[in-house]
């Protein structure tokens, strides 16, 4: 049998996109911004406020290594490699041991992405789920057997190293899974969108992002 995927949800995973010695600047951007603020779910995970709490030289140094993965990525999901992608928002993410993220999306975007900047041995990536309705049966079948790519609820991304980033459709339901190690998790988050949009298929009606 010949078993093939039909409109498969993308997920770009991008190893070693930024050096170490670019990964630990950051790291000090990250811990050391004077405005983080508290996860509303857990005491155990804070972030850098909304805005333009962190920038200078190493933010735009990592957008522009981010660039060319965006644009390659953004044509896998619009087919359209003439578009010019610019990042909307992005904060840093300080997830002490034992914190957690709860499941949620992005809105106001189209490509989001995470990069990994201190990942103990243990911690959670990001795990991704499964549309909570629209795809699945109307019963559903609950009982012993096999997790194959197209039951499961939920995939993990594994193997996951500082350096890393990750690529992902603003849509996707994601989390990341308690920590149970004894370091932090420290990462970046981001948010990009196009410089237009060709709505219904057509050029006479264009959306344009500023």
């Amino acid at each position: 049998m010949n078993i093939f995927n039909l409109f498969p949800t993308p997920v770009g995973f991008i190893p070693g996109v930024i050096t170490q010695e670019e990964c630990n600047d950051l790291i000090d951007l990250v811990v050391n911004c004077d405005k983080l603020v508290p996860n509303n779910n857990t005491d155990k995970l804070t972030h850098t406020a909304a805005g333009d709490s962190l920038r200078g030289p190493h933010i735009k140094n990592m957008c522009e290594k981010l660039a060319p993965h965006i644009r390659d990525f953004g044509y896998q999901l619009l087919g359209d490699d003439s578009l010019d992608w610019h990042v909307v928002g992005l904060w840093g993410n300080i997830m002490n041991p034992g914190g957690w993220q709860f499941k949620h999306n992005h809105g106001n975007s189209v490509i989001s992405g995470v990069i990994y900047l201190q990942m103990p041995e243990g911690a959670g990536a990001t795990r991704f789920w499964r549309k909570d309705r629209g795809d699945t049966y109307f019963l559903a079948h609950d009982g012993t057997g096999d997790t194959t790519d197209y039951n499961c609820g939920h995939i993990d991304l594994n193997n996951v190293k500082a350096t890393d980033m990750v690529l992902f459709p603003s849509y996707l339901n994601h989390s990341v899974e308690q920590s149970g190690v004894g370091e932090d998790r420290i990462s970046i988050a981001f948010n990009v969108v196009p410089s237009r949009l060709n709505i219904l298929d057509t050029y006479y009606l264009k959306l344009s992002f500023d």
